[in-house]
């Protein structure tokens, strides 16, 4: 997976992610990471994808933040790995848009 291939906004979705990990000291970063890093971005599709769906941000927002609450920290060292499953998401993610 090439993170270049990526849209400019999809990396900083992907970087917050990283950054989010790496401050709540999370070994890994996972999905509900990645969500975390689009719902950051306001003005992204994301919001209105939602919209789309007849959900509201508000709806996920505090299911995320619990679920990442309740990842386990990690003591020493701020290397942030991606899990197996954040990884498997954003190859979908590139499949999905080689495709576009």
């Amino acid at each position: 997976m090439d993170l270049n291939t990526f849209t400019q906004r999809s990396q900083q979705a992907v970087v917050h992610a990283r950054d989010s990990a790496t401050s709540l000291k999370h070994q890994y970063v996972r999905n509900e990471h990645l969500l975390d890093g689009l719902l950051a971005q306001p003005d992204g599709i994301t919001y209105s994808i939602l919209a789309k769906l007849g959900a509201h941000v508000s709806d996920i927002r505090g299911p995320i933040d619990a679920a990442i609450g309740a990842i386990p920290t990690v003591v020493g060292g701020n290397d942030v790995a991606f899990a197996q499953e954040a990884l498997d998401s954003l190859a979908a993610a590139q499949d999905e848009m080689s495709t576009l």
